[in-house]
């Protein structure tokens, strides 16, 4: 999938050479996430197949 991503955006290069630079909105829900996971809450995260880390 991740070939015919690039083709349609018609990328040549792949992108792991990129670093990964965390916004005050992506701070604040990892912040946010901490505190229900230590509460004991239930979870759901969802997103795009293929869009995670390895």
């Amino acid at each position: 999938m991740f070939s015919e991503v690039m083709e349609f955006f018609g990328l040549e290069k792949e992108l792991d050479h990129l670093g990964f630079f965390e916004t005050t909105s992506q701070k604040h829900l990892a912040k946010e996430l901490k505190v229900a996971i230590a509460q004991g809450r239930l979870i759901a995260l969802s997103g795009v197949v293929g869009i995670g880390t390895e």
